[in-house]
């Protein structure tokens, strides 16, 4: 995949249906081309997938990129 070098990023852009990524990019044109949903100890939501998606594909999008993180605690004893 090729992404554009200059992108402009943001926080929490909502979209035409409330849909909101935790980070978008836009091109040098304006087209929303990247959207990133990070997760702490939760999952996505059923509604998030399909909305993000159908958000990229409008733009023509290149990326949609999910980062789960899973953090273990650990005891000390």
């Amino acid at each position: 995949m090729n992404l554009p070098i200059d992108i402009t990023y943001s926080c929490q852009s909502v979209g035409e249906n409330s849909e909101r990524p935790d980070m978008s990019g836009v091109d040098k044109d304006g087209r929303e081309i990247v959207l990133c949903e990070m997760k702490f100890y939760a999952g996505l939501t059923s509604n998030q997938p399909n909305a993000y998606l159908d958000r990229l594909i409008k733009e023509n999008g290149k990326a949609l990129i999910y980062q789960i993180f899973r953090v273990m605690d650990l005891k000390r004893g």
